[in-house]
């Protein structure tokens, strides 16, 4: 499971008196907790779509949600969707502070198109030798 658990958001630094308010610096319409910026947030959304359209697979809706134990899924998979995961994590905070420290933030497409590119290189990295038909079929996809 990815971890964002020490993360700054605004509740955060609203409840210590640091933000002037605590709503969410991409969307502003509710507060800026992990679970809403990373779950619920309609930018965060659009791009979790586009992840599931890419990848085939459906992606936690949830912060507890924990999809791993999918009996499906072979170790390679759980692997890059781990990397995935992280990727996304990495971005959308990015997207956040650049929206808030930049005011400026990209559309969902060119976060994906970030994440595409940090994951096609993970795989070109790791995903040497022999695995299944299933694995290999899925990886020239995500390629």
């Amino acid at each position: 499971m990815y971890h964002h658990r020490g993360l700054n958001t605004k509740d955060k630094l609203f409840r210590l008196n640091i933000a002037s308010d605590n709503l969410c610096c991409i969307c502003g319409n509710e507060e800026e907790t992990l679970q809403h910026l990373f779950f619920k947030c309609q930018y965060s959304k659009a791009v979790m779509a586009l992840i599931c359209n890419w990848t085939g697979y459906s992606l936690p809706e949830t912060r507890d949600q924990d999809w791993r134990g999918n009996a499906r899924l072979s170790r390679l998979k759980v692997g890059i969707i781990n990397s995935i995961l992280n990727a996304v994590t990495y971005h959308i905070w990015r997207q956040r502070n650049g929206s808030r420290h930049e005011l400026q933030i990209q559309a969902p497409a060119g976060c994906l198109k970030l994440i595409q590119f940090e994951v096609r290189a993970i795989i070109q990295q790791q995903c040497k030798g022999t695995m299944s038909r299933r694995d290999r079929n899925w990886l020239e996809k995500l390629m």
